[in-house]
């Protein structure tokens, strides 16, 4: 099992027809100062591998410096075709630092997908 894409945004849902629907995409937050809170974030994220398959994933959020400053944990199942679109939300995401934030997700204790965002001053 692997993560193809991890992808930060508003809201995120899956529609009638299965289709996963991100909305308010971004790569980056910008606040006046630190700290400051995000209201709402989402972190989708899209597994592949073989039909009907498990696995325990580990979604970790790292801030400037390296410190891991949310972790969630879960098992995935695949469906049928070897897919599964999955959804983590997060309310009053911390905001301590202004700089280069990580998220990363691991599949069975190994790191299949990172992604980075940026946090910088309103200008």
């Amino acid at each position: 099992m692997q993560s193809d894409w991890i992808i930060l945004c508003d809201s995120a849902y899956t529609d009638a027809e299965g289709k996963p629907c991100l909305i308010g995409v971004f790569d980056a937050l910008k606040s006046a100062s630190v700290p400051a809170t995000h209201p709402r974030m989402f972190v989708a994220f899209r597994l592949t591998g073989d039909p009907n398959e498990r696995a325990e994933i580990t979604l970790e959020l790292v801030e400037p410096g390296g410190t891991v400053i949310a972790t969630v944990q879960g098992n995935a199942v695949l469906s049928p075709t070897g897919t599964a679109h999955t959804f983590i939300r997060f309310d009053q995401f911390p905001i301590r630092h202004f700089g280069i934030y990580e998220v990363r997700a691991s599949i069975g204790g190994r790191v299949s997908k990172r992604i980075t965002f940026v946090t910088d001053r309103i200008p």
